[in-house]
């Protein structure tokens, strides 16, 4: 995602501080679950 430029700004940043959606879009395919929890409880797993 770095090198496609999806995930890339000026400084230093963590991976949590980009859109995650990036990242959500390309695990579907590979069918690992993925639940967003947003100010909520976690889910059961």
């Amino acid at each position: 995602m770095m090198l496609t430029d999806k995930w890339r700004d000026t400084g230093v940043f963590n991976m949590e501080q980009f859109d995650p959606e990036v990242l959500l879009n390309v695990l579907e395919p590979t069918g690992l679950p993925t639940d967003v929890v947003d100010g909520g409880e976690w889910p059961e797993l």
